[in-house]
């Protein structure tokens, strides 16, 4: 005899420097269920989901529908999981089912990475192609200030780091780079471009982190932000844009 209950699988991933978890709810029983509701809870607490509920108005007999939540880890957090419950209407309006499930934890540790052995062009056309993020910042301190603390700052990523500071047409614009590569041919970049900020004595600053990986991509951008954190505060707070160019 099929159970009552619907049966809920959750699978993990890693998109645009984010941990996904795709949650698929399948009906088992021969009458429709309705009404179903899906509740994500993230841990550790502090890592914050892109919604709070997902709604399935009815699921048919024998039937599966899927939904994907996306979990940003906060800086610090080295495992990260999904606690999903699930409620939907009985039949005939007996009253609300619920049951609960969670994840396989997912960990965040950055593989080792080291600077790399190639040149820059044949670098960057191994990792041409791969999942790339950017994130806009604004800082209130001068273009050259910024970009030292920048360059001082990713001195704590693994690879190289390279820095310069030319002059633009509206003032000295900042750039620096972080190449690094793993076995089995990871590679992972870091872009930082520093400008002047019109009519404030500020910078614009431009991060693009990319990977040959999109879980390497999540790993290595949480390492960027760890490392950059003193130098661009309000990078953690914004939500990562999915691009795909590299550095």
């Amino acid at each position: 005899m099929a159970p009552d209950r619907p049966s809920v699988e959750v699978e993990a991933g890693f998109s645009c420097a984010s941990v996904v978890f795709d949650v698929r709810v399948t009906n088992p029983t021969s009458r429709p269920m309705r009404d179903l509701v899906l509740r994500p809870t993230p841990v550790p607490e502090g890592a914050t989901v892109d919604r709070a509920r997902h709604l399935i108005p009815m699921l048919g007999p024998k039937r599966s529908k899927a939904a994907r939540f996306r979990l940003r880890p906060r800086v610090g957090q080295d495992v990260v999981a999904l606690d999903v419950a699930v409620e939907w209407q009985g039949p005939g309006g007996t009253g609300r089912g619920r049951l609960e499930t969670s994840s396989e934890p997912v960990g965040l540790a950055l593989p080792e990475l080291r600077a790399p052995r190639s040149a820059g062009e044949r670098w960057r056309s191994e990792l041409r192609g791969g999942p790339a993020v950017e994130v806009r910042v604004r800082v209130p301190s001068p273009t050259e200030l910024t970009t030292r603390a920048i360059e001082e700052a990713a001195a704590r990523l693994p690879g190289e780091v390279t820095s310069a500071i030319e002059e633009g047409p509206e003032g000295p614009v900042g750039t620096v780079r972080v190449r690094a590569e793993g076995a089995k041919g990871l590679r992972a970049g870091l872009l930082v471009e520093v400008a002047p900020e019109r009519r404030r004595d500020g910078s614009r600053v431009l991060v693009v982190a990319s990977a040959t990986t999109d879980a390497l991509l999540t790993r290595f951008y949480m390492a960027c932000l760890a490392a950059l954190g003193t130098a661009l505060p309000g990078m953690e707070g914004r939500a990562p844009v999915s691009l795909m160019e590299e550095p």
